[in-house]
């Protein structure tokens, strides 16, 4: 974003003596979306700066690049907040400015907040900004502090009408003394998929807001196999899933009497094979099951075969993709003893030397503990009153 301060001068400019005047629109608008910050292949990692400097580009240089601006969608497509707690008014006002911009229902919104118990105002004034708005369709949220359950708290207050998909990713890394006990309903009627990366029990939501769950993606922190058994028994929807057990399980004994899961409508399941996915998978049943993905890490002390007994109590799959270390070592043996039950069945077997084992892979760093200073137009400055001392 230092091409900032030249792009502001081009307003100074006429008509007549800059050739960018006689640009088309389209190829503008080309320009404008390069300028969005790339958070997965951009370094140094953007800041608020860059966003903010982005909005005013689009929006303050002069008329004509505002509403070319303004009429493409894909440039207010997708935003992502990493937020101090020094900075959090910017973040707020940049969230702001970015739904009042956005011409479409269709924001695709990460927000990383490192925040503390002693700012949580600051998070709640965030999330306000989302209350009753029709513009985000996806939101995720990167927890890197103790008290994660803060953001469901904040966000069962408000209203997301449009909502569709939410993803929760935990970096924390630390216990915390807030109550497991309190499970919080979203107010997210349109909610269809959620996932949940490294997510402690805590943070999982209500089974109100499961049950409207469609495509789930869980990956929990926790050493209770039935953990994962209660969330998909609340989730009686389910037509995608995809399920990670990385951590040790301790407790893998069912309780007498505990039956199976029946997912009715599932149709799509990706799994990591290992003895607790092993465990997790005799106590569900999936009748209408379509495609099964089965990925063998290294490190793991099972094999494909092993999914068997489960393969076979669902009759209708009809593909098999299997990725793994040393994977086509099975590949005699398992075909071999699935084509009594499943003659017509496809089985795709694809060696690898690595298993990506999290959900989310994305590294969100807010920039240097001093980031420099940013560029306001004054009518977004008396729109939120900041004093300098505010925001610095």
């Amino acid at each position: 974003m230092v091409i900032y301060p030249y792009l502001k001068n081009l307003d100074l400019c006429s008509p007549l003596s800059t050739p960018i005047e006689k640009t088309p629109p389209e190829i503008i608008s080309l320009i404008f979306r390069l300028l969005v910050p790339r958070f997965f292949s951009q370094i140094p990692i953007p800041t608020l700066q860059d966003w903010l400097a982005t909005l005013n580009i689009f929006t303050n240089v002069n008329k004509r690049w505002r509403d070319i601006a303004i009429s493409d969608p894909i440039l207010w497509k997708r935003l992502d907040l990493t937020s101090k707690r020094q900075r959090s008014q910017l973040a707020t006002c940049i969230l702001r400015r970015w739904i009042r911009n956005m011409q479409m229902d269709n924001l695709y919104l990460s927000i990383n907040t490192p925040f503390t118990i002693e700012s949580r105002q600051y998070l709640i004034n965030l999330y306000k900004e989302l209350d009753m708005s029709t513009r985000m369709v996806k939101l995720h949220i990167v927890i890197r502090h103790t008290f994660p359950q803060y953001h469901l708290h904040v966000l069962s207050g408000i209203t997301m009408p449009n909502l569709e998909s939410l993803a929760i990713t935990e970096q924390s890394g630390f216990k915390s003394s807030f109550s497991a006990n309190v499970q919080l309903t979203l107010k997210a009627p349109r909610l269809t998929e959620l996932t949940l990366n490294s997510a402690h029990i805590r943070t999982i939501p209500h089974s109100q807001t499961l049950q409207q769950i469609t495509k789930l993606k869980i990956e929990i922190i926790t050493y209770h196999l039935s953990t994962y058994h209660n969330i998909l028994k609340a989730c009686p929807l389910l037509t995608d899933c995809f399920i990670a057990i990385s951590q040790k399980i301790k407790d893998m004994v069912w309780k007498a009497g505990q039956f199976a899961v029946t997912l009715s409508h599932l149709k799509i399941l990706s799994i990591e094979a290992n003895l607790a996915m092993v465990a997790l998978l005799s106590k569900i049943d999936t009748p209408a099951l379509q495609v099964l993905n089965i990925s063998v890490p290294l490190d793991s002390k099972v094999k494909a075969t092993s999914l068997l007994p489960f393969i076979q109590r669902a009759p209708t799959i009809g593909h098999i993709a299997a990725t793994g270390v040393h994977i086509t070592k099975e590949q005699d043996n398992f075909e071999h003893n699935i084509k009594f039950t499943h003659p017509d069945i496809v089985i795709i077997w694809k060696e690898t030397k690595r298993i990506q084992r999290i959900i989310y892979q994305e590294e969100y760093i807010s920039g240097n503990d001093t980031e420099p200073d940013f560029m306001e137009d004054s009518q977004d400055q008396g729109e939120m009153g900041w004093e300098s001392d505010d925001i610095m």
